[in-house]
């Protein structure tokens, strides 16, 4: 039975192309982690986030916030509490997509 999207046409899965570059090396047992969290005008609800997600007692992780042009000045109070927390300032609204995959690509 053929699989059929919300506005009733096939669904299309896209075209896998090769395979993800995914290895894991036994001798490390903490392999490095990026976290990405995507803000807009959304400092306290962000500054939430950065409180608990700084409280992980994994011990190789990195947070970058991705501030999509907030116009609320999120990104002074933000560093002014995390200064060591990495920021990608995109100058305007990129979406969370936009912002997520700007995030990728540092």
């Amino acid at each position: 039975m053929e699989e059929r999207s919300r506005l009733g046409g096939p669904v299309d899965r896209g075209e896998v192309v090769g395979q993800p570059d995914v290895s894991f090396d036994p001798s490390n047992p903490y392999p490095s982690v990026g976290i990405v969290t995507v803000n807009w005008n959304g400092w306290k609800d962000t500054l939430e986030f950065l409180d608990s997600a700084t409280r992980l007692t994994y011990p190789n992780f990195k947070i970058v916030v991705v501030d999509n042009g907030s116009s609320d000045e999120s990104e002074p109070r933000l560093r002014s509490k995390f200064p060591t927390i990495g920021f990608v300032q995109t100058g305007r609204n990129l979406g969370y997509p936009g912002g997520a995959h700007l995030a990728h690509q540092q």
